[in-house]
């Protein structure tokens, strides 16, 4: 008989992001093994509890997610408009922010402070998502693809809090979502911050 394949963390933690945001946390680890394709005994080995377990889950993606996104910005071969890379940014939060946001929601639902799950990140991932961008337009501002006089630091803010804020109205429901819409916010957007550099 051939071994079993191990399921690796991130295998489970988005299983387990999958089940939460189907069915909140009143989803039972049995429920969450079985989508994982492991016993709940893993799942407590692995995780710990079911808190950590649901904590991790909701807020796994963002560090090998971002340094994959820098990584394809540090690569690229020819120097694209600063336009297009905030785009592109943009669209990488968005995507990101759509997952998250929910699960923050679920996580303050069920009583969980946002200070809890962020502590067991050395740095938290808002703190280092942020810290990214900034050195992405310090490193723009060194190739004198923005100007001198701007900070790096409010850029990034200001790009992380227009992905932001408009994936919550999304999320709440208070905008809908397509991607005729989408693809004209992160346009406008992306020209109005690049107006401020530029």
């Amino acid at each position: 008989m051939a071994p079993r394949k191990r399921i690796s963390d991130l295998q489970i933690l988005e299983a387990v992001q999958n089940v939460l945001l189907e069915f909140g946390t009143k989803a039972t680890s049995a429920k969450f093994a079985a989508a994982a394709n492991v016993s709940e005994g893993t799942l407590f080995k692995r995780f710990g509890t079911k808190k950590n377990l649901m904590i991790k889950a909701l807020t796994h993606q963002t560090h090998s997610n971002w340094e994959i996104i820098f990584e394809h910005l540090q690569k690229k071969k020819t120097q694209t408009d600063i336009v297009q890379d905030i785009e592109f940014l943009l669209s990488k939060l968005f995507e990101h922010f759509k997952k998250l946001i929910p699960g923050i929601y679920i996580l303050i639902s069920s009583g969980i402070h946002i200070d809890e799950s962020l502590a067991s990140f050395e740095t938290p991932p808002p703190i280092l998502v942020k810290q990214r961008l900034t050195q992405f337009f310090l490193e723009a501002q060194k190739k004198k693809r923005i100007k001198e006089n701007v900070s790096p630091d409010i850029v990034a803010l200001q790009v992380l809090a227009s992905a932001h804020l408009y994936t919550s109205w999304i999320v709440m429901g208070l905008e809908t979502d397509n991607l005729e819409k989408r693809t004209r916010f992160i346009r406008e957007t992306a020209k109005v911050i690049a107006e401020g550099i530029l």
